[in-house]
């Protein structure tokens, strides 16, 4: 523990060194930053080197609330003596610098703390480039997948109503037979109950013509043959001949 100590008071005294010089910039030595990006955000991952996933996809809504750290975790990174976020904060103030300039001061800080070697950043990077990228794979399988499963709600919800609208279709075409055949048949009906109507008037006309004329035969036959009331002298009621 001692030794790390050290070493760490002698890489902040080489930075102090170039600081001094106005080689770097001093940065923040904090933890690592979230997904949401800045100075510490990881390099694009390589879509084409992306390994293929085999496993089962989560939910894609699950996958894209994970922070980095979740991410690294999930994939079981190991913790690094000295985390390639670390690294870039430290080229990143020495920006100023070219390349080989900033080489050599890595070296230089290197060398002068026992607690890491260059390699532990470079490792941590390669593993979180791996990770980085089997998560992006993810994504793009839970974006897939959710493509897919809506796709085939959609088609099952149209289905359900093209074959709702063609019910719906059929009972209006079957209603409307029916509502044309109830219209017939009431017209049929009414025509039926005028015409037996009709007809029993023209019978009771009839027979009533038929009533009229042999009330009448009978009233003339009465009026012809009726006795007439007998008179005080005994004799009959004169003949006539007059019909009432």
């Amino acid at each position: 523990m001692q030794k790390v100590f050290l070493g760490e008071v002698r890489m902040k005294g080489v930075m102090g060194f170039l600081a001094r010089a106005g080689f770097v910039t001093p940065v923040d030595d904090g933890t690592d930053r979230s997904l949401a990006g800045g100075a510490d955000e990881v390099p694009a991952v390589d879509p084409v080197s992306s390994p293929v996933l085999a496993e089962p996809v989560a939910p894609v809504e699950e996958q894209i609330t994970l922070s980095l750290a979740e991410v690294y975790a999930a994939a079981g990174i190991p913790a690094s003596p000295y985390p390639a976020e670390k690294l870039l904060r430290v080229l990143d103030g020495l920006g100023a610098m070219d390349q080989g300039t900033q080489k050599v001061a890595i070296a230089a800080m290197d060398a002068a703390d026992d607690g890491w070697t260059i390699e532990d950043p470079i490792r941590d990077a390669e593993h979180k480039v791996e990770a980085l990228a089997a998560h992006a794979n993810r994504l793009r399988a839970g974006v897939e997948q959710a493509h897919a499963e809506t796709m085939e709600q959609i088609g099952v919800l149209k289905q359900n109503g093209e074959t709702m609208v063609a019910d719906i279709r059929k009972q209006i075409v079957d209603l409307e037979g029916l509502m044309s055949r109830e219209i017939a048949r009431s017209v049929q009906e009414q025509a039926d109950l005028t015409s037996d109507l009709t007809a029993k008037r023209e019978g009771a006309n009839r027979l009533i013509e038929q009533l009229l004329v042999t009330s009448t035969s009978f009233k003339l036959l009465i009026s012809q043959f009726r006795q007439a009331p007998a008179r005080p002298d005994g004799q009959g009621a004169p003949q006539t001949n007059a019909v009432s």
